[in-house]
């Protein structure tokens, strides 16, 4: 059952951050390529926290031109997956590697757009307050839930990263900056990640490319995959 739980959380990192990376273009004059680094901390509950200490730290993300990746390890390399944007082809691959086992799911934006019709329905309000984060300007957004049971929480955002519509793939494609603080709250995981650090620098080519040896599946044989290990 816990690696069960353990593949929800990783999915649940994953289908917030498919709305990093799903900018249209990135924007010359200002940092065009490198990583922005997060730090996501896990707030206590009254669940076991064994799943959370399987859970990474820090997560990067990286971008160029018009592709971008979230590359993530989880339980000492025992399971690794990633986050791949091909933005000219419009499509989001997903990877998962289980002890040398390789695999992947390509969505296309159909397949993104299911997604985020499961996410719960909410309002976005602009606030005027201010927050500087990882040395951005940011700005305040509160974000209200329909349903009752859900808790309410603020995100931070900068104008100042010259990503275009970085949000357009998501529940918060309201907001034209990129999230520089926001919490992640499903599948009775609670996650919040804060921006540590922007980084400027070159990204390798071939790094947003899938190689030939994953085996391509969908996101339901995906699920079922890892039902059957419970």
């Amino acid at each position: 059952m816990r690696f069960r739980i353990l593949y929800i959380s990783i999915l649940t990192i994953l289908a917030l951050l498919i709305m990093l990376i799903g900018c249209n273009t990135f924007t010359t004059g200002k940092i065009s390529e490198g990583t922005i680094e997060y730090a996501v901390s896990y707030p206590p509950t009254k669940k076991d926290n064994f799943m959370t200490s399987l859970l990474p730290a820090t997560i990067n993300y990286n971008f160029k031109n018009n592709e971008a990746s979230v590359d993530l390890e989880i339980s000492m390399g025992i399971v690794t997956t990633s986050l791949i944007a091909n933005l000219n082809k419009k499509q989001v691959t997903q990877t998962l590697t289980v002890m040398g086992k390789k695999y992947a799911v390509i969505l296309d934006t159909v397949g993104v757009e299911k997604l985020i019709q499961k996410e719960p329905k909410r309002k976005i309000t602009f606030l005027p307050d201010k927050k500087t984060i990882a040395g951005y300007n940011c700005l305040k957004a509160r974000v209200d839930f329909e349903a009752d049971t859900i808790p309410d929480f603020d995100v931070y955002y900068t104008n100042d990263i010259n990503i275009e519509t970085p949000n357009w793939s998501s529940p918060f494609r309201e907001i034209k900056g990129v999230l520089m603080e926001f919490r992640i709250q499903k599948y009775g995981v609670d996650m919040i990640l804060t921006a540590k650090n922007v980084i400027k620098k070159e990204i390798e080519e071939g790094h947003f490319e899938l190689s030939p040896d994953f085996k391509i599946i969908t996101i339901e044989e995906m699920d079922k995959m890892f039902e059957d290990m419970n």
